[in-house]
């Protein structure tokens, strides 16, 4: 399992979407979406990693959200 952490180790993926109260089923399908990546690659989930790396081996994962949703 691969997680984004800063330099002290915090989950930054889980702390931004606990500040911005993402609702627990919009989580729920964001780690789908995260696991399906991570168990069969990114052809799995058409058109949520960007075809061209943004830097040497990072690319950008596309998300849309409904920030006013509860």
């Amino acid at each position: 399992m691969y997680f984004f952490l800063s330099q002290r180790g915090e989950n930054v993926i889980k702390d931004w979407l606990m500040r911005e109260r993402v609702p627990k089923d919009q989580v729920a399908a964001f780690q789908d979406k995260i696991d399906t990546l991570e168990l069969s690659g990114p052809e799995m989930v058409p058109g949520f990693i960007t075809e061209t790396p943004v830097a040497r081996d990072v690319y950008k994962m596309k998300v849309k959200g409904n920030k006013g949703r509860k």
